[in-house]
């Protein structure tokens, strides 16, 4: 099981990829083996329509497994959306040891893990506080954190640049209250 679990919410535009590439990219420089879950609401189109393992994906097969040298990409047709504990499995399973696991656009209605709210406004942070009613934030970051605004209901809003003080102190809260339980 990984040491460190958490999500990265937001709509779109806000800074989620950024700050997942960013936060991966920390940890992988520290030596950590991490792991990304992007959830999404729509298929997924990995190559050009033209190349055969698309063609062989939109056939009527319900697995493809499309396997080079350097990776595996794995298909499966499904009725509903694989819960967080049933990726972490398939992850277990792989001999990568994966120490971090970040899940990009966590459904709401998944059971709560730690929680990045990447925002454009206030009104932003508003509408995810209703939808993420069950989970708590850990802190804001994305497009609001270049507004002056430098607390908002207590949760701090920071930068994602890697340079930063903010960054620091987003890793730092990461390690503390991120931790799998």
């Amino acid at each position: 099981m990984p040491k460190l679990l958490f999500g990265i919410v937001g709509n779109k535009n806000t800074g989620k990829t950024t700050t997942v590439l960013r936060i991966v990219s920390y940890f992988t420089e520290k030596g950590l083996n991490a792991a990304i879950i992007k959830y999404s609401h729509h298929k997924f189109d990995l190559q050009p329509p033209d190349k055969d393992s698309t063609l062989l994906r939109k056939s009527k097969a319900q697995i493809v497994i499309s396997s080079t040298p350097y990776e595996t990409v794995y298909y499966q047709r499904q009725k509903s959306r694989q819960k967080l504990d049933e990726l972490l499995d398939i992850m277990n399973k792989s001999d990568l040891g994966i120490d971090v696991v970040v899940c990009e656009s966590y459904p709401a209605e998944f059971p709560p893990i730690p929680l990045i709210f990447t925002c454009e406004s206030i009104e932003d942070f508003q509408k995810l506080r209703e939808r993420y009613l069950n989970q708590k934030p850990l802190f804001i970051t994305g497009i609001i954190s270049k507004t002056n605004i430098s607390e908002l209901e207590t949760f701090p809003v920071l930068s994602s640049e890697l340079e930063s003080d903010d960054f620091s102190l987003c890793i730092k809260i990461l390690n503390e209250k991120g931790k799998f339980k």
